[in-house]
């Protein structure tokens, strides 16, 4: 009892991962198909061990090849970074990228979206096909440097890795910087739907990040402790230049992310090459990213992260 238990759960874990995909699993593997057997059981038991891949977004032979303990141990690649691998630190290459090896990073790759509209999950894409990204945290730590514009720090971290996103590569003024430091580099701008649904996103997701069923106060702002106590307040001043009174005025929010995104377009408005608008909700998301990034086909579908619980509900992740 406590064995099927315990494979029943493996399985939901395979399932509910974006690196998993049944559909691509069966149309690939076709004795399996015709066998008329569970998917994500067959890759469990079997297919795991025969150097089959769950998706085109995770290659079990670079996985084992990479992590000789986990083949000597007899585990299932792809359960193994999910329930150990991720939390350890240990990544994971696609099947483009193991097999066809056809991405060489030739230039910077920067995301310059406002938070709230994919950029995590953008980001996820981005290092399953090879790209370094940049620690958020640590970027994160330059937001008032960013509010002098002062970008020495900011160019001197940008070397540390391929690609990077959110605060403060996400803030005004950022992008214009870096097309100066890195002539060739690529800007994905990063869009939502409408501003009302971003600005419905930013909110519901700082009540969710404090743990609040309500919007969130000045105080509660001011209080929460990311990097430090006051760091959230403090961006939100910066930012959208509010108040106690204004905070999370919807005209003031909205007009910021329109301003923001209409300023990034006119800045490349002569250079296409430079710029991608990408709305992640759009089913040509995965192939307008690989076109732009020039690797023929990203090999994946572009996972949604990040989500608040409402999202998800919705579809609108």
């Amino acid at each position: 009892m406590a064995g099927r238990t315990r494979r029943a759960a493996r399985l939901d874990l395979i399932r509910a991962s974006f690196l998993f995909n049944s559909a691509w699993y069966l149309d690939r593997y076709r004795d399996v198909r015709d066998a008329g057997v569970d998917p994500a059981l067959h890759y469990l038991v079997h297919g795991g061990f025969e150097n089959r891949d769950p998706s085109p977004s995770f290659s079990t032979v670079w996985y084992l090849d990479t992590y000789e303990d986990v083949r000597a141990a007899r585990i299932n690649p792809l359960l193994h970074y999910l329930q150990h691998g991720k939390s350890e630190g240990r990544t994971f290459a696609t099947h483009l990228k193991a097999i066809n090896d056809l991405l060489t990073i030739t230039q910077k790759v920067f995301v310059i979206g406002r938070n709230k509209t994919g950029t995590t999950s953008l980001a996820a894409a981005l290092e399953a096909v090879g790209y370094r990204i940049g620690s958020q945290h640590q970027a994160e730590a330059l937001l008032d440097e960013w509010h002098r514009r002062d970008f020495r720090s900011l160019i001197e971290y940008c070397h540390s890795a391929d690609a990077f996103q959110d605060v403060p590569f996400s803030l005004p003024s950022t992008y214009k910087a870096l097309d100066s430091a890195f002539p060739g580099a690529k800007f994905i701008l990063t869009v939502r739907d409408s501003a009302d649904q971003w600005y419905k996103s930013v909110t519901t997701f700082h009540a969710y990040l404090m743990g609040l069923d309500r919007r969130p106060t000045p105080a509660d702002l001011k209080q929460f402790s990311y990097h430090e106590p006051g760091w959230l307040w403090r961006q939100q001043l910066y930012v959208y230049g509010i108040n106690e009174a204004s905070l999370y005025d919807p005209d003031i929010y909205k007009a910021h992310y329109l301003n923001h995104n209409a300023e990034v377009i006119a800045h490349f408005k002569d250079r296409p090459h430079s710029l991608l608008v990408l709305n992640l909700a759009h089913n040509t998301a995965a192939g307008d990213l690989a076109r732009f990034l020039g690797i023929g086909q990203l090999g994946m579908t572009i996972p949604h992260l990040n989500a608040t619980p409402h999202e998800l509900r919705s579809g609108k992740a």
